[in-house]
């Protein structure tokens, strides 16, 4: 996950406005929009990121999962 001297440098380079860079602070603050669910579309799949430490929850259409 990036720090935030790091959000700050990218947006830097990337000449975002300052609008711009309050979006993605907003964003990045933001809990989840909503829980991950299952339906007859979709397989919730759940990957445990030692790296940040915490439960990535996804959806997919599929159940193909990358074990590599």
């Amino acid at each position: 996950m990036l720090t935030s001297d790091n959000i700050s440098l990218l947006c830097q380079r990337l000449e975002l406005s300052s609008q711009a860079q309050a979006v993605l602070a907003n964003i990045r603050s933001s809990p989840l929009s909503r829980p991950v669910g299952s339906s007859w579309k979709n397989v919730p799949i759940r990957y445990t990121s030692r790296k940040i430490g915490v439960i990535v929850q996804v959806e997919s259409r599929t159940n193909a999962t990358s074990k590599g």
